[in-house]
């Protein structure tokens, strides 16, 4: 499970979508959104719909049953949804996601407080990445992506040498 944090609007699942993108066109991905905020052809997309019952856990219980290689998790909002995920990723399904954290150490700090195990996080989390757009000297938005082990993350660890930044062009960009 890849998790990506940042402020709204920083591209996060644009990121995302070109990511998976780029896995073999033979790979089944599903994504469950609320809404689904990117329409694409090559993917099976599912949209939450909280009135009959298919909220995020929901939907990706139903969708292991069609054995998709890998999921886009628009969010995860709850320790349900936590819990669904992470049990996705143990199965061996790749899972990109997003959650609300201030860091990529917060990613860790968040899915503890929505009740996860370290045990499952170190089995189950194999990247963080935190994503924000920064303005240029030339005023143009560039989205900046921090990423980092997630073993580590876990573990406490911050060795500041194995941070990895990346400067990509507006989220436009993709």
């Amino acid at each position: 499970m890849v998790v990506f944090a940042g402020p709204t609007g920083s591209g996060k699942t644009s990121t995302i979508y070109k990511l998976a993108s780029e896995l073999s066109e033979d790979q089944i991905i599903m994504t469950i959104e609320d809404p689904i905020e990117i329409s694409s052809e090559s993917f099976l997309q599912l949209q939450i719909n909280e009135a009959a019952g298919l909220n995020y856990a929901e939907l990706i219980k139903v969708g292991l049953r069609h054995r998709p290689d890998a999921f886009i998790i628009g969010e995860i909002r709850d320790s349900k949804t936590a819990n669904a995920a992470i049990q996705a990723a143990l199965s061996g399904h790749l899972v990109l996601t997003t959650i609300h954290a201030q860091s990529p150490s917060g990613v860790i700090k968040r899915l503890k407080n929505l009740g996860i195990d370290n045990e499952y996080i170190d089995q189950a989390l194999t990247g963080v990445a935190y994503q924000r757009l920064v303005t240029t000297k030339n005023d143009d938005q560039q989205a900046l992506l921090v990423s980092h082990p997630a073993s580590e993350l876990n573990q406490g660890e911050y060795d500041w040498s194995r941070w990895q930044l990346y400067l990509k062009g507006g989220v436009d960009d993709g």
